[in-house]
């Protein structure tokens, strides 16, 4: 017996296939983002955000005194 694929959401578990999947991609200068949404009619019940920073920390510039 196969089970039916749940995702926890909002609403709690549902299953995935009552769901509508929906995905974009958005990129400026400084990231790439990832968006994944799950709705349930119009209601959105999931969201996750991916991110890839392109540039990263200048850390040389800072400096601090110990003691």
């Amino acid at each position: 017996m196969t089970e039916e694929p749940l995702i926890y959401t909002t609403r709690g578990n549902m299953p995935i296939s009552g769901l509508t999947y929906r995905h974009e991609w958005q990129e400026d200068d400084n990231a790439i983002v990832f968006i994944e949404q799950y709705y349930l009619g119009d209601e959105l019940v999931k969201s996750s955000s991916h991110v890839k920073i392109k540039k990263g920390l200048d850390l040389l510039n800072e400096t601090s005194e110990i003691g």
